[in-house]
């Protein structure tokens, strides 16, 4: 039997159901949106189901826990309102869900483009997904079985993403929950969309407060890896930004430091406590 899928948009701002052409979404879906008014809408789209639930709240953790409270359906589909799929997107899905019976989770092929233009193709190999290799895939290219991450009660951090304390991680963080819980994450050499990254509400470049952060994610999520991480992530960005491999490992051990005792660097530069 053919699984139903449901995709869970995380939004911002939107006044009505426009974004649904925009994404090319031919699919159920569930769009959590944070504006300045709280409401909820249903509305039926081709037959599709687009729940449309507003609020108030802020930080894109609790947009994307939103979306998962009110799914129904058998896979669900992560996803950004930056995203245009592919025409047969629900099959492919489907069809990779089926035909990897073990999978719990899969991550799907995607464009990245700037100003119109696709500079970057994140494509997996098909088949079972390194647990290092897998942190390199955006929230938007991310597939699960929802019976699978109910009962494993997995959730994503409200503390690290767009609008949060910390501004980066929260899709590294829900993967490796994923890993930790012991669920099996597969990969599927197919293209399901392109997500365009002119306007990103949570990266300003590769500048002290994102090593801080990334330090801060480390200890957060690694555990004893967190050595390696910060290594890894002080080599990964190599070419991307001006300081020095040095300075991005003093930062992010910083961060690392810093988390324990509840410190961030705010839109200043300048560390302050937040209340985790």
């Amino acid at each position: 039997m053919k699984p139903t899928l449901e995709v869970l948009v995380a939004a911002m701002n939107q006044n009505d159901f426009s974004l649904v052409e925009k994404m090319n979404m031919t699919a159920n879906a569930v769009i959590a949106n944070q504006c300045s008014n709280v409401s909820f809408e249903k509305r039926y789209i081709s037959e599709n189901r687009i729940l449309m639930i507003s609020t108030d709240t802020r930080g894109v953790g609790k947009n994307r826990n939103l979306c998962l409270l009110f799914s129904s359906a058998d896979i669900l589909l992560f996803a950004d309102q930056d995203v245009v799929y592919v025409d047969n997107m629900p099959d492919i899905v489907c069809k990779a869900f089926n035909e990897n019976k073990n999978a719990d989770v899969i991550l799907f092929g995607f464009h990245l483009s700037k100003c119109g233009k696709v500079y970057e193709t994140r494509c997996p190999k098909n088949g079972r997904i390194p647990f290092l290799k897998s942190l390199k895939y955006g929230t938007y290219s991310v597939a699960v079985r929802r019976k699978s991450v109910l009962q494993k009660n997995i959730m994503f951090t409200e503390l690290f993403g767009g609008g949060c304390p910390y501004s980066h991680g929260e899709d590294s963080d829900f993967i490796v929950r994923c890993f930790k819980s012991g669920l099996k994450v597969y990969g599927c050499h197919q293209i399901i969309g392109s997500t365009a990254k002119d306007e990103s509400t949570c990266f300003d470049g590769y500048e002290d407060k994102y090593f801080f952060d990334t330090g801060a994610l480390a200890r957060n999520t690694f555990g004893m890896l967190s050595p390696f991480y910060i290594l890894y992530m002080a080599i990964r960005t190599r070419g991307l930004t001006d300081i020095s491999i040095q300075g991005k490992l003093k930062l992010m051990i910083e961060g690392y430091r810093g988390f324990q005792n509840g410190k961030i660097y705010n839109s200043n530069n300048s560390l302050m406590e937040v209340k985790k």
